[in-house]
């Protein structure tokens, strides 16, 4: 994706993390190739107003369409992502992207800023369970009002802000749990 960054590379097909490639900048800086999971090459950002990150060093690598912010911050934060799942048979409704992908536990996890049609959702459940993945889905509620509502930490998320009922009636069909990122608290819900 033309927004990719990521904390994750891999320096002679070992994953690392954006701290430890800082801590050992002496080593890995003398090292030839640093890459993303696809093999593009990436290059080191030490950013000075916001956090380090890798990045693709030839701008040819990238496509697509740039993703938002909350979509590229959630994604930096896992090593395997972008992966791609073809069709495998006649019954799979089309080639899928996943934004993350926790291999060890056969989990893909979605981010999502803006709605998606109920049709979409569930045909991406369909087509990743031909897989044999599960798909966790993670939610952009920053404009979802908080209300706590007593000191046993239970909260009330309010969705009556116009265009907010989505980030739950569109899941509800076919998940029991979704998860809503606001202002970086996570917080679990049944739709």
């Amino acid at each position: 994706n033309v927004s990719f960054k990521t904390q994750y590379a891999y320096i002679d097909d070992v994953c690392i993390n954006i701290d430890d490639y800082i801590k050992n900048i002496d080593i890995y800086k003398n090292k030839s190739c640093i890459r993303c999971i696809n093999g593009h090459e990436l290059c080191f950002a030490n950013g000075t107003k916001i956090r380090s990150y890798f990045r693709h060093k030839n701008s040819s690598d990238t496509g697509g369409e740039p993703m938002t912010e909350w979509h590229s911050e959630w994604q930096s934060n896992f090593p395997v992502t972008e992966v791609s799942f073809p069709k495998i048979n006649d019954t799979q409704i089309k080639n899928r992207r996943a934004d993350a992908l926790i291999r060890e536990h056969n989990i893909i996890i979605e981010f999502q800023h803006s709605k998606p049609k109920t049709e979409e959702i569930i045909n991406r459940k369909h087509d990743y369970n031909l897989h044999n993945k599960q798909i966790i889905w993670v939610i952009d509620g920053n404009d979802i009002i908080v209300k706590k509502l007593n000191s046993n930490n239970r909260y009330f998320l309010d969705f009556s802000r116009l265009n907010t009922s989505w980030k739950y009636q569109e899941f509800s069909s076919c998940y029991d749990i979704i998860f809503i990122d606001i202002d970086g608290y996570i917080y679990k819900i049944s739709p």
